[in-house]
């Protein structure tokens, strides 16, 4: 089976232009079938002026007609604050994953249902890119680990190299959107080939 990873990022004030977003909406439907895995990479949620005016839950619709897997975080989805952020998590139908942003001394948004990675057959990890601008009031005790302690006790146990699950895990795959560098997503194959 070949599985297909259909990656967007950086929508941002895209959500403004309806005919626009639609575009991209409908794109992501004619591509997408039963081996695409919908993946998100951050800066989905804000800036633009719909965001402004309906505390982001107009990007709620577009979610559900691209019908995404899973979704991490980007810097300019906490520009309206964390709680509009959480607002929209709880609400929207994907996965979100992000390993490495803490409040305090745990994982941010883990009662609104972010997790650190999902996994299947494939197992795929969220990441907060590691130079986020984050000196915004807003954001109170949040914080990104570039690869502390915490985030290591995060990694998943089937992708350990001494697992007895590993030969269930065909590839895996990080998403992260480096800021200033533009979006990264990595698969590392390991067993049946993927298209990217």
């Amino acid at each position: 089976m070949v599985l297909r990873l259909l990656h967007y990022a950086d929508l941002e004030d895209t959500y403004d232009d309806p005919a626009h977003i639609g575009r991209v909406a409908g794109l992501v439907d004619q591509l997408s079938d039963e081996q695409t895995v919908v993946i998100g990479a951050g800066d989905n949620i804000a800036p633009g002026s719909l965001g402004l005016a309906t505390n982001c839950q107009h990007t709620l619709p577009f979610f559900e007609a691209i019908d995404a897997d899973v979704e991490t975080l980007g810097n300019h989805d906490f520009d309206y604050g964390t709680e509009t952020l959480l607002s929209v998590i709880r609400a929207s139908p994907q996965t979100w994953l992000c390993v490495n942003a803490y409040d305090g001394d745990a994982l941010f948004g883990g009662d609104a249902g972010v997790v650190p990675w999902k996994s299947s057959n494939e197992a795929i990890i969220g990441s907060g890119c590691s130079d986020w601008p984050i000196p915004r009031p807003m954001l109170g005790r949040l914080a990104l680990d570039r690869y502390h302690s915490r985030t290591r006790s995060q990694q998943p146990p089937r992708l350990s190299r001494h697992s007895q699950h590993r030969t269930s895990i065909t590839f895996s795959v990080c998403l992260t959107l480096e800021n200033g560098r533009g979006t990264t997503t990595r698969s590392i194959s390991l067993g049946p080939s993927i298209s990217t």
